[in-house]
């Protein structure tokens, strides 16, 4: 009743998702012969006209059924929708599944756009080039759009200018926290931290994220970024660490979308 009276309206994150072309949902746990479900099935599909834009759907088999009633549910449901009901076995769904998946091309990863990808940039003190170095590549291969200024920078370029203009375009700021860092009393990288920490007041999730690399204990790090959260990155680990560095930016740049 709320989703055809619109009172509440569905959140327009919702909205999105379910209207999205060539999009797929797979209801597990929800057997169609539940009445509520098929009937908030039908009036999601009327009511975001989900007929028009190719969306499938796929339940669990309606076995507990007596034949007319299921009977009944397949002509309910090929009114006016694109839903096919596959009345069969759970492992005979999936083998068909995978039929359609792999004649449709089978999986195509979306290509994101600069402005859909989340922008890095790195800060590092020199010392520590060569991880940045190693830390650019890993992100670059997630799809990442990572500023680094050794692979960036061209010479002759006003760097004070452009690093700040980076610093201010950017989505996360991902500082290399280490011993090097922490002896560095004078230097650019402590501007940049200042500024990333000056920045980070406008997001309300993450913007600095420092990561410990081996040798240093949070306790033993600069005292103006031990409040914050500390990703560990080990030199025997580095594959792993980044692995989850990337999920918790991906995460959190999903959430920024909404």
């Amino acid at each position: 009743m709320a989703v055809v009276s619109n009172r509440p309206e569905l959140p327009n994150s919702l909205r999105k998702v379910l209207q999205k072309p060539g999009q797929m949902f797979l209801f597990v746990g929800f057997g169609i012969e539940h009445w509520y479900l098929r009937v908030l099935l039908k009036m999601l599909v009327r009511t975001l006209e989900l007929n028009r834009s190719g969306v499938s759907f796929a339940l669990e088999p309606a076995l507990h059924l007596d034949r007319t009633e299921r009977e009944q549910m397949v002509l309910f449901y090929q009114r006016g929708t694109r839903i096919e009901i596959l009345d069969v076995e759970v492992g005979d769904f999936l083998q068909e599944l995978r039929r359609r998946f792999e004649a449709a091309g089978g999986f195509l990863e979306a290509a994101a756009t600069i402005s859909q990808r989340p922008r890095i940039f790195i800060s590092y003190e020199r010392r520590d080039s060569g991880t940045a170095s190693q830390l650019f590549n890993a992100l670059q291969k997630a799809n990442f759009e990572v500023w680094l200024d050794e692979e960036s920078l061209q010479g002759g370029e006003e760097w004070n200018e452009i690093i700040e203009d980076q610093l201010k375009a950017c989505d996360y700021v991902v500082l290399l926290h280490s011993q090097n860092l922490v002896e560095k009393r004078e230097g650019y990288i402590n501007k940049e931290i200042a500024l990333a920490l000056d920045r980070s007041k406008f997001f309300r999730g993450i913007f600095l994220i420092p990561l410990l690399m081996h040798g240093l204990s949070a306790k033993d790090g600069l005292e103006k970024i031990k409040n914050l959260d500390q990703k560990p990155l080990r030199a025997d680990f580095f594959d792993e660490d980044v692995a989850k560095l990337i999920t918790t930016i991906r995460r959190d740049f999903q959430l920024r979308g909404r």
